[in-house]
């Protein structure tokens, strides 16, 4: 019987934990799929990514917990949002400004989501 030692079983844990550090590293889109200069940009930059994902996550929460007119306003502010996100082109200083503002925009409207979540009344529970 072969005897599996510690820098075995380190090698493969770690082979086994890139794919998922991988994924998490980039962010909430498909990098594949980015054309755009801005996009393009979030998915070179580490930094940018993990706002991508952190606002990603925000917006979510709080989608899951507004109601059919709120849920609407949200997406068109997102949208506008992606717009100005867009005019940034690859400057990465424009990008992480924006996303700075929204997560600090998202932040009230989250810490609502999870009351009403911890409360019992949002609609997707």
């Amino acid at each position: 019987m072969t005897r599996i030692g510690f820098k075995e079983i380190a090698c493969v844990a770690f082979v086994l934990a890139v794919p998922a550090a991988a994924l998490a590293a980039g962010p909430g889109f498909n990098c594949a799929k980015a054309r755009a200069a801005d996009e393009k940009a979030v998915c070179k930059s580490a930094a940018l990514s993990r706002l991508d994902r952190q606002m990603q996550s925000m917006y979510r929460e709080i989608q899951g917990c507004a109601l059919m007119g709120a849920r609407g306003a949200n997406y068109d502010d997102q949208t506008d949002w992606l717009a100005k996100r867009k005019q940034c082109g690859a400057n990465t200083r424009c990008i992480k400004a924006l996303y700075d503002k929204r997560l600090a925009e998202l932040k009230p409207d989250v810490k609502w989501a999870r009351s009403e979540r911890k409360a019992g009344r949002c609609p997707d529970q």
